[in-house]
């Protein structure tokens, strides 16, 4: 085993990434960093069982403390006043891009504030138009009413 010890740290780094999807957190992203700097360890030299616990410890919790609200940062993104999705009110008059073709009858798609949202309008718009939104549709809370931009 002490041979194929780095394959061991990988693969045990690769279930921690692939669990980080399922969990929500952040965290395991930095356990499996530490698993891959203890299968570099591994690669590198030869340290016993309680070395590479330690390392892979170690790092685990220094790339968390040093990294996370970094990482955090910048996955999450920015919001801006007055963009959260509850508030849609705020949303009337202003101009959104549409992504997919909206006509009568058939809700298309829109881009407005760096998020995708259903669509539905008297007339056709045509994608990569822009629209403006005239408000919420009454009984679908995520959904846009809008019309074509007057020329």
């Amino acid at each position: 085993m002490d041979g194929h010890a780095w394959l061991a740290w990988f693969l045990i780094g690769i279930g921690l990434f692939l669990s980080e999807l399922a969990l929500p957190g952040f965290i395991l992203l930095f356990f499996g960093l530490g698993a891959w700097l203890a299968a570099l360890a591994c690669l590198v030299a030869s340290p016993s069982a309680a070395v590479q616990i330690a390392i892979f410890l170690a790092a685990s919790l220094v790339s968390l403390a040093l990294l996370r609200r970094i990482f955090t940062h910048i996955f999450s993104g920015r919001a801006k006043p007055g963009a959260e999705p509850g508030d849609m009110a705020q949303a009337s008059g202003q101009t959104a891009l549409v992504t997919r073709d909206i006509a009568p009858g058939a809700p298309g798609e829109i881009q407005f504030r760096g998020s995708y949202w259903r669509a539905v309008a008297d007339e056709a718009i045509a994608k990569g138009a822009s629209a403006v939104i005239e408000g919420s549709v009454p009984d679908e809370a995520l959904t846009f009413k809008v019309k074509p931009v007057s020329v």
